[in-house]
């Protein structure tokens, strides 16, 4: 019986590549390989998309199983898991943020930001202050923002050796281009005159 198709023998063998031409003479062009690009490749449920490590062992990649969740990699098989962006662009993610009502929303498109820096003591004070610019600008309220102080040195600025200064700082003035880091002694005594207090800064928000 003649269907109007002529099929094409094609002969896999191990290790082979998948190629256009061989997908083509599979289903002599009823649907070309390159329909992929419009239909995509479907997986059945819980079997994963794999690769072969350095020792050539089939290791499992991506997959919906079971449960419905996506599953990326295999646990305690691989190495560790780099997930990489454009030039100047983040990884994206979604968290579940309460707001001030105690009101629960997933929030999407969250990227991390995070630096350090130091201030300097002016000897008459015993609160410093100094402003951050943020490398990209977030779409509303940064959704968390912090501060932590991690000791001063005397006479440099750069991220070196340091010692405890009994001081801490904070996150002020949130905006969604910048915020100001606050540091304050503990005792209220005033910061050592020249001296470089140095923070760490970590703000988390949606960046569309």
């Amino acid at each position: 019986m003649a269907w109007g198709i002529n099929y094409s023998s094609v002969v896999w063998t191990s290790g082979d590549t998948i190629t256009e031409v061989k997908m083509d003479n599979m289903v002599a062009n009823d649907q070309a390989h390159d329909a992929f690009k419009t239909e995509g490749l479907l997986l059945e449920n819980n079997t994963a998309f794999s690769g072969e490590d350095t020792g050539a062992a089939r290791r499992e990649l991506i997959k919906v199983d079971a449960a419905d969740d996506l599953i990326i990699g295999a646990d305690n098989v691989i190495g560790h898991t780099v997930i990489n962006a454009g030039t100047s662009k983040l990884v994206k993610f979604k968290v579940l943020h309460q707001n001030e009502s105690a009101v629960d929303a997933y929030t999407k498109n969250a990227v991390i930001l995070t630096g350090h820096g130091s201030i300097q003591g002016d000897g008459v004070n015993s609160g410093i202050v100094e402003d951050i610019v943020f490398g990209v600008t977030f779409d509303n309220l940064p959704l968390f923002a912090s501060c932590n102080h991690c000791g001063y040195h005397v006479d440099t600025s750069t991220w070196t050796t340091r010692v405890s200064s009994d001081s801490f700082a904070q996150a002020d003035q949130l905006q969604t281009t910048q915020m100001r880091v606050a540091m304050r002694t503990n005792d209220g005594v005033n910061t050592v005159n020249n001296a470089y207090y140095f923070y760490t800064w970590l703000a988390i928000g949606e960046l569309a």
